[in-house]
């Protein structure tokens, strides 16, 4: 009986799990050229200010700018290569992107790369960026990335695809992003936008312009309109809760 009732008393807590939220972010590497037979863009090496700690999770935001004089607009952002030694970043196809209706010649991309439950990266170990320019592309073309280090994560999904091909300004959005989502932005005409209510602004692209991420909840990631625009979102739930057993009254 007294082994029955020592059962009874025995209680399954499921622990908290803390938000997700942005742990550090940092503007990475970029290149631009001008392309009329092909080639390849590298970017500069990019890198942390501090090191991450051991089981976050790290993302890396890639932007593509095309002005193109043959209405071309043949660069496949999916051809990105990520280069950072000792680490594998993962993706999916999924990218934003614009080309405008009206010339077809001011195009633009945006895509996500992730690692979860990733190892340290040290404030020294640096990444890199390489996108082929097809041959035939004839462009000013321009590749950027930024690095953001997350606390542990659950599920991540990657779509929330929206865009403007019109040149009619209109707000950029990746509609509802919810527990934690990231909003990122390739457009042009015009200059950077102000975050939304709810979120906050990450590093802005310097010359893969106009490059932008904004992370927090909720359904207006920026403030402000652009005419041409494409955005690409993530979203990130918190790690599955630990069941914890107690017995009652206990105080641990």
């Amino acid at each position: 009986m007294k082994h029955l009732l020592s059962l009874a008393l025995l209680v399954v807590f499921s622990a908290a799990c803390p938000a997700v939220t942005v742990v550090q972010s940092a503007l990475g590497g970029n290149a631009s050229g001008s392309f009329t037979t092909g080639g390849t863009l590298t970017t500069t090496n990019g890198n942390f200010a501090s090191d991450s700690t051991l089981g976050n999770t790290l993302l890396l935001v890639l932007w593509e700018r095309q002005e193109s004089s043959n209405a071309d607009c043949a660069i496949v952002i999916n051809n990105a290569v990520v280069t950072t030694s000792g680490f594998t970043w993962s993706t999916t196809s999924t990218h934003s992107s614009f080309q405008d209706n009206a010339t077809a010649t001011h195009c633009g991309n945006g895509k996500i790369f992730y690692i979860q439950n990733a190892s340290v990266m040290t404030a020294a170990t640096t990444t890199s960026v390489s996108l082929a320019v097809p041959n035939g592309e004839h462009c000013t073309c321009s590749i950027e990335f930024s690095l953001f280090e997350l606390t542990p994560t659950g599920t991540i999904t990657l779509g929330f695809l929206l865009s403007n091909n019109t040149g009619t300004g209109s707000n950029p959005n990746c509609g509802t992003l919810s527990p934690f989502g990231l909003c990122v932005i390739v457009g042009v005409p015009g200059s950077n936008l102000t975050a939304g209510s709810g979120y906050t602004l990450g590093p802005n692209a310097t010359v893969a312009t106009i490059g932008q991420g904004s992370y927090g909840a909720g359904a207006t990631p920026y403030s402000g309109n652009l005419g041409l625009w494409a955005a690409i979102g993530l979203t990130a739930t918190s790690p599955a809760a630990a069941n914890v057993t107690r017995h009652r009254g206990s105080v641990f």
